[in-house]
């Protein structure tokens, strides 16, 4: 009888635990210097429909929802890795979008809040800073970093191949 208790203490802790990763925020903040101008950086960011073209994905769809707002999915190509059928997703909606700060909240993959701050280098000229912020649960840090980074990738990538 004390086995079976303790086996489901444990189970309640641990269960616990995971709820409190899901409901503390995590911040992830990736930065990079671009050297396209910070009117053609802003203009490639809010170009919804040409995201597909440089973030590698495949589709870029807009869906107005009962509210008014517009939400944004963009989805890959199946692919097979192994012995799975694998599609990559982001759905967001546009929160605010002022001059070179940008606002999504984010639906999918994970719920959350993706920011993006471009700021000009003093002294460089053409130069910019371009800052991604994610925040969404602690549960979520890897996959977090994974897209934070990956993002910073397509579109520094992106500029290098228009060269």
């Amino acid at each position: 009888m004390h086995i079976a208790l303790g086996a489901i203490g444990s189970a309640a802790v641990a269960t616990a635990k995971v709820v409190e990763q899901q409901q503390k925020p995590c911040t992830v903040t990736r930065s990079t210097i671009m050297i396209p101008g910070m009117d053609q950086t802003w203009a490639l960011l809010n170009d919804y429909p040409a995201q597909p073209g440089w973030r590698r994905f495949a589709t870029a769809q807009p869906t107005t929802r009962q509210d008014g707002q517009t939400v944004w999915q963009l989805e890959t190509a199946t692919e097979t890795r192994g012995f799975f059928l694998v599609r990559r997703r982001e759905t967001f909606i546009v929160v605010s979008s002022s001059p070179y700060e940008l606002v999504h909240r984010m639906l999918a993959p994970i719920r959350g809040e993706r920011r993006f701050l471009l700021e000009r280098q003093q002294g460089h000229g053409r130069l910019s800073r371009l800052t991604v912020t994610w925040t969404g649960a602690l549960y979520h840090r890897k996959r977090l970093v994974l897209e934070a980074d990956r993002l910073i990738r397509d579109l520094t990538a992106h500029f290098h191949r228009a060269r």
